[in-house]
């Protein structure tokens, strides 16, 4: 069990990261800076040093948090359901439905959409190949028939639809506002891009 004092620590880097993930999204890059991550999360400029070296490694973090709280939600999903169906119900929960969590799969999505369009990439870290193994040993223990090549390519290709289909959606949000007005619509549209995904062959 984490002593009073590390669980204060981690409670810390949270914020941060979570801050810094807050601003990105309401403000752009342009308005995220380090003195508005510090005061957003209640600490000092010299304490958000103290637990990173910049703002793309807080946004790092916050990826990597996300992505090991999400990791037990996978086996909540029944039995029987194939990858293509696990990551058709990710995608609609994340992108379509209301209201979502902070900490979802949808923001996720819009941190990358942000950082590819300004060119950021976080550097190379053990930890998050640590998190994708985890991440992907969680669909492994769901689908034994299949061996690791399968299980990779196939969230790759989940995880591409469903980026699109994110991409899409805030696209025709823009271009199209009418088209797609209601959540069915939104969700419709996602899960014919699924339906459309399982017919090639």
């Amino acid at each position: 069990m984490a002593s009073l004092r590390e669980s204060k620590k981690l409670a810390t880097r949270r914020a941060i990261s979570e801050a810094a993930a807050r601003i990105l999204l309401r403000e752009g890059f342009e308005g995220l800076t380090i003195v508005l991550v510090a005061k957003e999360s209640g600490v000092s400029v010299r304490t958000f040093h103290n637990y990173f070296p910049s703002i793309d490694e807080a946004l790092f973090q916050f990826c990597v948090d996300t992505i090991d709280d999400f990791v037990p939600v996978i086996e909540t999903y029944p039995e029987g359901m194939t990858i293509t169906e696990v990551f058709e119900d990710i995608a609609v929960e994340a992108i379509v439905k209301e209201g979502s969590e902070f900490r979802s799969i949808a923001t996720l999505f819009q941190i990358q959409e942000h950082m590819l369009a300004r060119k950021r990439f976080i550097p190379h870290h053990e930890e998050v190949i640590k998190v994708l193994v985890k991440f992907q040993d969680s669909f492994a223990r769901r689908y034994p028939e299949m061996d690791n090549f399968e299980v990779a390519l196939s969230l790759q290709v989940g995880a591409a639809t469903i980026v699109w289909g994110a991409s899409e959606l805030a696209r025709l949000k823009v271009e199209s506002p009418h088209e797609l007005a209601t959540e069915a619509d939104k969700e419709a549209y996602i899960r014919r891009a699924f339906t459309t995904l399982r017919a090639i062959r």
